[in-house]
């Protein structure tokens, strides 16, 4: 949830601002115009107001229209079951339309649903994988969590983890 109020204020202050105008005008703009913008307006009015049913279905008609907050916004929703029904599987296809269109924060969502079981099983391979792509798109945050991941489950003397991790050297 925290996050969802996360992407919108990034998005309203980095979209234009349509607050001057109606509701009623801006669901126009969605429908018939196809106006991401005008979608992500309605759908923060709709969360304003806790209708989160409706504030998913606009934030799905900005995350389709290309709008990569709107798609985080998307897979925080189905991460959490927040006006629709919840799925880890479409919060990863959410997070990874992120991902593939070169936004690492959808990388490390999904490394972090990995790592720490969040609805799918734990899986490190698949953490470190999505660690390794966002730390490599130059987020940061991503290169220390990767880090610490392989730290912690690389050091051993096994014949299985030395395989495993001789892929991230």
């Amino acid at each position: 949830m925290k996050l969802l109020f996360v992407i919108f204020t990034v998005v309203t202050f980095s979209s234009s601002t349509l607050l001057a105008e109606s509701n009623n005008e801006l669901i126009t703009q969605c429908d018939e115009e196809n106006n991401v913008d005008a979608c992500l307006e309605v759908a923060e009015k709709y969360t304003n107001d806790s209708d989160y049913i409706n504030a998913f279905k606009y934030i799905t008609k900005a995350c389709d229209g290309g709008m990569m907050a709107a798609c985080l916004a998307q897979g925080s929703l189905y991460q959490e079951g927040i006006g629709v029904k919840q799925s880890s599987k479409k919060a990863i296809n959410s997070y990874s339309k992120v991902c593939n269109n070169k936004e690492m924060i959808g990388c490390v969502l999904i490394g972090s649903m990995y790592e720490y079981g969040e609805g799918v099983e734990i899986d490190f391979n698949k953490a470190l994988q999505h660690y390794k792509l966002a730390c490599d798109g130059g987020l940061t945050s991503a290169c220390n969590r990767f880090k610490d991941l392989y730290e912690k489950e690389c050091p051993t003397d096994s014949k299985e983890n030395k395989k495993f991790c001789s892929k991230y050297k």
